[in-house]
């Protein structure tokens, strides 16, 4: 019975001509494709030809210009980073633009939309803290005593975290570091009588509690977060071209690039930890030793410090 039914039978179809979105889709995407490969292999040969002799700057000495001058030549490098740092904040604005609308409409009570603003901070910080950026995580602390500016205190309140829990990098990370600087395997220069984990940890690095091999000196081995210089170089190049994008556009009279480079300075000079143990010593000369009861203030062990 089934043969007799005649429901479909292939050979019988008659052939239609292409519609003009079956033609053109495949050529469009072909153009696009075209396109993205030509831009990538441009941006690459431009990479390929800038100058390796080139430094960004002396550590803990911020120059606008000259990372501008740097990273003009970068372009593949620059937009790496546009692409992780930009895409997930992107997305994430997006949602909060949603859950406002949702919000608007009266579809989320109260205690629903708190809730959903908390969980919204709590992602915002861990995007912060995903990027590796000093700059980045920076930024966020400074904007979490700008209420103000953010005007969503579950947004503040998370943010606020920054200041001391931003997540800790690879123990063995950390040592290789202290190795490379120092020039001499971790187990000559330190014992770890309370533990090899990080006692505590912030924006641009995070601290061991050790003794000093040599001395027997129970010391806080504070370590730079790997790339630290060269991530924030690159973040304020980024930073710098917004800003002065923003001023354009906004055509405000504030001199926005100035206002970045002075906070670029602020955060290289906090890059500097030969710099910071200077700070340290002479924090000391003005208040510790018992010139002031109740104030303790520790020394600094210069021969295992470097930037």
């Amino acid at each position: 019975l089934l043969p007799s039914l005649n429901v479909y039978n292939p050979t019988k179809l008659t052939p239609q001509p292409p519609s003009t979105a079956m033609v053109l889709v495949p050529y469009l995407a072909k153009v696009v494709t075209s396109f993205a490969v030509g831009t990538i292999i441009s941006l690459a040969f431009i990479e390929a030809r800038a100058p390796n002799d080139v430094t960004i700057s002396a550590v803990g000495k911020y120059d606008g210009a000259a990372i501008s001058a740097y990273y003009r030549q970068r372009p593949l490098t620059v937009l790496g980073r546009l692409t992780r740092i930009g895409v997930p904040l992107g997305l994430w604005w997006l949602t909060t633009q949603r859950d406002q609308f949702l919000e608007k409409i009266t579809i989320l009570n109260e205690g629903s939309a708190t809730a959903l603003r908390s969980a919204r901070g709590s992602q915002l910080r861990q995007l912060l803290v995903n990027t590796g950026s000093v700059t980045f995580i920076k930024s966020g602390q400074a904007l979490a005593i700008r209420p103000d500016i953010v005007k969503v205190p579950e947004y503040v309140k998370e943010l606020e975290k920054l200041q001391d829990a931003v997540g800790t990098f690879e123990d063995s990370v950390a040592f290789a570091i202290i190795e490379e600087d120092l020039g001499r395997p971790i187990g000559q220069i330190y014992d770890f009588p309370y533990g090899t984990s990080p006692i505590a940890s912030a924006s641009i690095g995070q601290v061991y509690k050790g003794v000093v091999k040599k001395t027997g000196q129970e010391v806080a081995i504070k370590v730079q977060r790997p790339d630290a210089l060269g991530s924030a170089a690159l973040d304020m190049f980024v930073l710098r071209t917004a800003a002065g994008i923003f001023k354009r556009i906004k055509k405000l009279n504030s001199d926005l690039v100035s206002i970045a480079d002075e906070f670029g300075g602020q955060l290289f000079g906090e890059l500097d930890y030969q710099q910071e143990a200077r700070n340290c010593i002479r924090f000391k000369e003005l208040y510790g030793g018992g010139r002031i009861p109740g104030i303790v203030v520790p020394g600094v062990d210069l021969e295992l410090t470097s930037n």
